[in-house]
C-alpha cells in the first residue's frame, strides 16, 4: 500500500538535505556527471526539488513524483503546481528551500493539505 503524501509533505521533503541543486533534470551522479530520472542511488551527488523531494520521501522515481504531484489539479496562476516548481527550478537561482517556501505561500491549506 502506498503511503499518503500531501502537498506539504512534498514541500517539505525538498527543503530537507542538502543535495546540490542541479537544473534540467533530476540527479546528477558523481560517474562523469552522468545523469538519469529514475536511479535515486546513494552516488548521487545533486537533485532538482522532486529528486531531492523523491529521495528523502523514499521514492525510487523522482518523475513519479513530478506527476503525481502534477495530478493534484493545483495550479499557480494558472499554471499546474510540478511545473512551477520545476521552472523555479530551472529557471531562478533559488536554493531548493526558497523554492518550497514560495510555493507554500501562494497555496492555500486546502491545497497544502491535499492528499497526491
Amino acid at each position: 500500500m502506498e503511503a499518503y503524501i500531501t502537498i506539504k509533505d512534498v514541500l517539505n521533503a525538498i527543503r530537507k538535505n542538502g543535495y546540490k541543486k542541479i537544473q534540467g533534470s533530476y540527479y546528477e551522479y558523481v560517474e562523469s556527471n552522468r545523469t538519469n530520472w529514475e536511479r535515486p542511488y546513494e552516488t548521487a551527488t545533486g537533485a532538482c526539488a522532486f529528486g531531492q523531494a523523491a529521495l528523502n520521501l523514499g521514492m525510487h522515481n523522482a518523475n513519479d513524483l513530478d506527476e503525481r504531484v502534477g495530478h493534484s489539479n493545483i495550479n499557480i496562476d494558472f499554471i499546474p503546481i510540478n511545473q512551477h516548481i520545476r521552472r523555479l527550478n530551472d529557471m531562478t537561482e533559488m536554493t531548493l528551500p526558497e523554492i518550497a517556501d514560495v510555493v507554500e505561500r501562494q497555496l492555500t491549506q486546502e491545497e497544502l493539505s491535499k492528499v497526491i
